[in-house]
């Protein structure tokens, strides 16, 4: 079904909406097949994958928010050294 190494998507890895875009478009299909063996429904399935992407692109543009403000705070490490 799929040959390739799945890339892990991290925050530092996904640093635009560019590149989170081009990670879920090089595995949507495996995104879908791993969903529609669980939940035995294609349209289900659909869902499911939708909502995940979703999920994680609203945590990762949390996530950047919150280490941009640390960054830029008395805290960020750059105050540490």
């Amino acid at each position: 079904m799929f040959s390739g190494e799945m890339t892990k998507v991290t925050l530092a890895g996904v640093g635009t909406e560019a590149q989170f875009s081009d990670a879920v478009r090089l595995h949507r299909e495996l995104l879908y097949g791993i969903a529609c063996s669980y939940l035995r429904n294609r349209s289900d399935a659909l869902e499911a994958v939708q909502e995940a992407i979703c999920r994680t692109r609203a945590f990762l543009a949390f996530m950047g928010t919150l280490l941009i403000q640390y960054k830029s705070s008395a805290y960020g490490p750059e105050r540490i050294m």
